[in-house]
């Protein structure tokens, strides 16, 4: 199979390559892209991913000369706690991984945001690839270097921006997941098709290529990257959806997953977008039936809990949030809103 690769060409330039069997060519893949070359590095996974694919990602490295070790994390959200981080700082420090090494990130998003913070603030950065096996994390969270974890007042307050020397997407990981997460991946699908790309959000709702998909998603995603690295500008537009998508993430005690959450959020953002007077009519509607149509209920729930977490968004100031509404589908904006009018008109 071909291998597609997206450039990323941020303050670090790096490599997104995609396409199936990649994990098995790990090793050769980090010859090629990290200089100098790891003497060692740390897995981080959790037992799930761990099961499916460390022995043949360890053996990758082995072959090409390079030592592996594998440091659990919990399952999804919990692995986002400073105590796993702390965690994976002891880990390193246990087998004197200096600077030249690297970690990698195997697994989903929350691996990725732990393994990325500890790899931006061990010995003030070591080298991180990016190995992401959900469909969420290959076409988001594992591209453009944010990295945080949770804390008891919301989702992703305390982190660091670290680019990853390189992202290696195995789409025939993919086949490990099952309907849901596949659904959640597609949700924030759904979101580059919303702020960027009518063509892409029309072809959502009969998927026939994963790779065509992973990449027209990556390339996106680099695009904002290249153009906003640390998140001041318009690389907010990637936010669409998370403002009430996290709340009620947060609120669900993370029941809902994240592209869940964010399809609530997308839906919500719309239909307020309408009532303001900023969202063109209709554009809910379609919204919503593509939702609909990949399994997504787009319906807002926890609202009673989620109040509490809007407050406490990154974007809360003084009782305002910058929140990203559409004008059309494919072209967004950020307006300030109260959090008053989020409660009372969303939540």
């Amino acid at each position: 199979m071909l291998c597609s690769t997206v450039h990323v060409n941020a303050s670090s330039p790096y490599d997104v390559l995609i396409a199936g069997g990649l994990l098995g060519k790990i090793g050769s893949l980090i010859k090629s892209a990290l200089d100098p070359l790891p003497r060692q590095v740390g897995i981080v996974c959790d037992e799930n991913v761990g099961a499916l694919f460390f022995d043949k990602v360890s053996s990758a490295l082995n072959s090409n000369g390079i030592e592996a070790f594998r440091v659990d994390v919990p399952c999804g959200e919990y692995a986002k706690r400073l105590s796993v981080v702390e965690r994976i700082y002891d880990a390193l420090a246990s087998h004197s991984v200096s600077r030249s090494d690297a970690l990698i990130a195997l697994g989903g998003g929350s691996a990725g945001d732990a393994a990325g913070f500890a790899a931006a603030t061990y010995l003030r950065g070591i080298r991180l690839v990016q190995a992401p096996t959900t469909l969420l994390a290959q076409i988001d969270s594992s591209i453009g270097g944010k990295t945080a974890v949770d804390c008891d007042f919301g989702k992703n307050l305390v982190g660091a921006f670290h680019q990853p020397s390189l992202v290696v997407s195995d789409t025939d990981a993919l086949s490990s997941l099952d309907a849901r997460n596949i659904r959640s991946g597609l949700g924030e699908a759904v979101k580059y098709g919303c702020i960027a790309d009518p063509a892409l959000f029309d072809s959502l709702s009969d998927v026939k290529d994963i790779n065509k998909l992973v990449s027209e998603c990556a390339a996106i995603k680099a695009r904002y990257v290249e153009a906003d690295e640390r998140d001041m500008g318009v690389r907010r537009e990637l936010n669409f959806g998370h403002t009430i998508g996290h709340a009620v993430e947060a609120a669900s005690g993370f029941e809902l997953l994240h592209g869940e959450a964010v399809a609530i959020g997308m839906a919500a953002a719309a239909r307020l977008g309408e009532k303001l007077g900023i969202t063109e009519r209709g554009t809910s509607e379609r919204i919503e039936r593509l939702l609909i149509n990949t399994g997504l209920d787009p319906s807002v729930k926890y609202r009673s809990e989620a109040k509490s977490y809007i407050a406490h968004d990154k974007k809360y100031s003084n009782g305002y949030v910058d929140m990203v509404f559409l004008e059309r589908i494919g072209s967004a904006v950020i307006k300030r809103v109260s959090v008053g009018t989020i409660i009372t008109e969303v939540l």
